[in-house]
């Protein structure tokens, strides 16, 4: 894997390089893209003053570990550039206590990484994907991720994870599933592959068994992430 040339970090150093990266603010995509919501504005210009502001006041998170890197190589290969992500302690954990991902950029609720399986961090690094070569763009994501959030009057908001849930099909399109479902996908390859698992979230894994359950994630994943 290291001595094959990675293209998703040779494609983002040449934007660098040539100074014509896209833009890394909800704004700018929303300039690109359909306009915000009334709902919306507070929550992206929340993040766009998170982006565009001094990133020293943020607190630095631990990164993954090597081991952990490499085998999410193997799962991404050559879908995300790990060496420019960058690692954070979510500023509004005392809003939401989940990760969250703004393009390559990682926000965790604490700076413990023990508390980062490797296959959380492979839904994660899902969204980073989606958010830099997946073709999902902020509007998308800011709106889906809103429309998961469920208040009810006297009982406060949650976040609905029903949206997770996957049915492993063969005959299946990668990108016809979801956001989160995506990602479930992805996670549930890496537990199939690695731990001989899967997580609650994949309702046909049990029916399918491991072996089958990895032939069709894999089959999915490898669409668009190699």
């Amino acid at each position: 894997m290291a001595n094959r040339p990675h293209f998703a970090c040779a494609a983002v150093a040449a934007l660098l390089v040539s100074g014509s990266a896209p833009g890394e603010t909800f704004l700018n995509d929303h300039q690109a893209g359909s306009q915000p919501d009334a709902g919306e504005v507070d929550v992206i210009q929340a993040f766009d003053t998170l982006l565009l502001g001094d990133p020293a006041w943020l607190e630095p998170a631990a990164p993954p570990t090597q081991s952990q890197i490499d085998i999410l190589e193997q799962v991404f290969g050559n879908g995300v550039c790990f060496p420019l992500a960058n690692y954070w302690v979510s500023p509004v954990q005392a809003i939401s206590p989940y990760t969250f991902v703004v393009k390559r950029n990682l926000f965790f609720p604490d700076d413990k990484a023990e508390t980062r399986s490797t296959h959380h961090l492979a839904h994660e690094f899902t969204h980073v994907w989606q958010q830099t070569r997946g073709g999902l763009t902020i509007p998308e994501v800011t709106r889906e991720m809103l429309d998961a959030v469920v208040c009810e009057p006297g009982a406060g908001c949650h976040y609905d994870k029903s949206g997770y849930d996957i049915i492993l099909d063969p005959d299946a399109r990668f990108l016809d599933y979801g956001m989160e479902q995506q990602a479930e996908i992805v996670e549930n390859f890496y537990l199939l592959w690695f731990e001989g698992t899967w997580n609650e979230h994949c309702l046909n894994c049990a029916v399918l068994g491991v072996e089958e359950s990895l032939a069709v994630a894999e089959s999915l994943v490898r669409q668009e992430i190699y």
